[in-house]
């Protein structure tokens, strides 16, 4: 004995159970589809914030060091007071450590890590370079602010510019990093969406073949076989085998089977009275509104006729036209 749950439902019932179950399968996948893109886009702006926002606070930096030999360089030449410098110097150097503070607060990869940490004291001693270089701009001392440059500021601001340097190139590279774990796990959403369509597709396939064998069972064969044998029964055509094995007898063929039985036991009886009454009597048989089809032997020589001369005339011939009437 098959399990089947869907046996003792209308079909009706089923049909729908079945469209209920494809619907549900559909909006899951699709409801898996939409959270994996989601989950995608979050890794995307992830890289995008975390690797803009760190390339730009190296940025900061940088241009803040640069701008230490620039100030050098114009106040040497004469181009800026030695005291605007040093307050414009002074305001970026404060806005550099800050971004470098924020950069230590992003993501970084382990290679960043190690690069920046080994930055950090070389962008100390770049600070107190130019820590000395405000003294200097502050009370006018500039006199040996040409060597002073070249022996001291410049070493310390090209040692802590070449590590940020490098470490903005590897923004790029983690950018690269990131974009790669984001295609394996697009990938990976892919195979699992892949996955459950195919799961879903095979359950649906059951729970259709499921219900296909119980409409099956239920009408004992093909719905245009039974509906065939249904209307040569409804015709009165009784004269015809219906297959044994086809559908039990709680199915629509067996009933037709059974129906067809009854009707053809029941027309032999009739006809094999109606053969045994026109052995002894008359017997004519006519339509509801009277024509005559038939008449026996009997009957015809008791009223001296012959068939053809009565067949489709009204059985009032055999009266009177005072009884007829």
């Amino acid at each position: 004995m098959s399990f089947n749950p869907f046996r003792k439902l209308k079909l009706s019932t089923q049909l729908f159970a079945l469209v209920a179950i494809t619907l549900l399968l559909a909006g899951g996948l699709i409801a898996h589809a939409m959270m994996q893109v989601r989950s995608t886009q979050g890794t995307l702006q992830f890289t995008i914030d975390n690797r803009m926002g760190s390339g730009r606070d190296i940025r900061n930096v940088i241009d803040a060091l640069e701008l230490a030999e620039q100030k050098v360089t114009l106040v040497i030449e004469g181009g800026e007071e030695a005291t605007a410098a040093a307050a414009t110097l002074q305001a970026a150097i404060s806005a550099a450590q800050g971004d470098w503070g924020n950069y230590f607060l992003a993501s970084m990869i382990p290679e960043e890590q190690e690069l920046a940490a080994a930055t950090t004291p070389l962008l100390n001693t770049a600070y107190v370079r130019i820590g000395q270089l405000l003294e200097k701009l502050n009370t006018g001392a500039t006199a040996d602010l040409v060597q002073w440059r070249r022996t001291q500021l410049r070493p310390a601001i090209e040692a802590a510019r070449g590590n940020l340097l490098r470490l903005f190139a590897i923004q790029t590279k983690a950018a690269n990093l990131d974009l790669a774990a984001n295609q394996t796990a697009y990938r990976e959403a892919l195979r699992e969406s892949l996955l459950m369509l195919a799961v879903g597709g095979l359950l649906a396939l059951v729970l259709a073949l499921m219900i296909v064998r119980s409409a099956m069972s239920r009408l004992g064969a093909d719905p245009a076989q039974a509906a065939a044998a249904a209307r040569r029964i409804a015709a009165g055509d009784l004269q015809f085998e219906m297959d044994e094995n086809q559908g039990g007898n709680r199915s629509l063929m067996g009933a037709l089977r059974q129906m067809k039985a009854s009707l053809l036991h029941a027309k032999l009886d009739y006809e094999g009275q109606l053969k045994g009454i026109a052995r002894l009597q008359g017997v004519i048989e006519t339509t509801p509104t009277g024509e005559i089809i038939s008449a026996n032997d009997i009957y015809l020589n008791l009223l001296g006729y012959s068939l053809d001369e009565v067949k489709g005339r009204h059985y009032g011939m055999f009266v009177d036209k005072e009884i007829a009437e």
